[in-house]
C-alpha cells in the first residue's frame, strides 16, 4: 500500500490522522470489511495509543474518518459521537496561518499533560464520591442536605466522570 498525503506534518492540523484513516480505510476495504467511520476513528486512536505511544484523544481521527468537504463536523469526543454537520456557505473562506512552532502529541509534555489530567480526575472523583457518601457535610460553607437536586446530580455526575477520557493513564 503507497500513501501519500498533502497534509503538513507537525503542523497541528491532524496528518498523522489523516493518513492513519486513510490507511484503515484502504485496509478494511481490501479485506471486504465494512467498518464505520467513527469505529474506524476509534481503531486509529488505539494504533497512535498502543503502537506509536503517543497518549493522543480521538479529535483528530473522527475529523478525518467522519468529516465532509465543505462542512464543519459538530462531534462530542466522549463518547466520540457525530452531532452533526454544518455546510459552510460559499461565500465564506477559511485560511490556516503556520506559526511555526511544531506541535507533537508523541512528546514528553503532551504526555505529562495526560498523566495530570488523569490525576485531576481521580481527585474530582475521589472528592464527589466523598461528598455523596456524607449525610450533611460541607461544601464551601453549604451543607449537602442544602444543595439542590442540580448540585446533587453535579456530584453524581463528577463521581462518576467516565466522560472525562476514555484512555488509560499508561502507555
Amino acid at each position: 500500500m503507497q500513501v501519500s498525503s498533502a497534509v503538513p506534518e507537525g503542523k497541528g492540523v491532524s496528518s498523522s490522522a489523516s493518513v492513519e484513516v486513510a490507511s484503515m480505510s484502504a485496509i478494511a476495504s481490501a479485506h471486504g470489511l465494512s467498518i464505520s467511520p467513527r469505529d474506524i476513528a476509534l481503531l486509529c486512536q488505539k494504533v497512535e495509543n498502543l503502537i506509536v505511544g503517543a497518549p493522543c484523544g480521538v479529535m483528530d481521527q473522527m475529523t478525518s474518518a467522519c468529516g465532509e468537504a465543505n462542512k464543519l463536523l459538530a462531534m462530542v469526543c466522549q463518547p466520540a459521537e457525530v452531532i452533526g454537520l454544518v455546510e459552510i456557505p460559499s461565500h465564506i473562506r477559511f485560511w490556516g496561518i503556520d506559526s511555526g512552532i511544531r506541535h507533537s502529541v508523541g512528546g514528553a509534555d503532551y504526555g505529562s499533560v495526560r498523566i495530570g489530567s488523569f490525576m485531576g480526575r481521580q481527585m474530582i472523583k475521589s472528592t464527589a464520591s466523598t461528598i455523596l457518601s456524607r449525610s450533611s457535610c460541607t461544601v464551601n460553607g453549604s451543607t449537602t442536605d442544602d444543595l439542590d437536586y442540580d448540585g446533587v446530580e453535579l456530584l453524581k455526575a463528577e463521581a462518576s466522570l467516565d466522560y472525562l477520557c476514555n484512555l488509560s493513564p499508561h502507555r
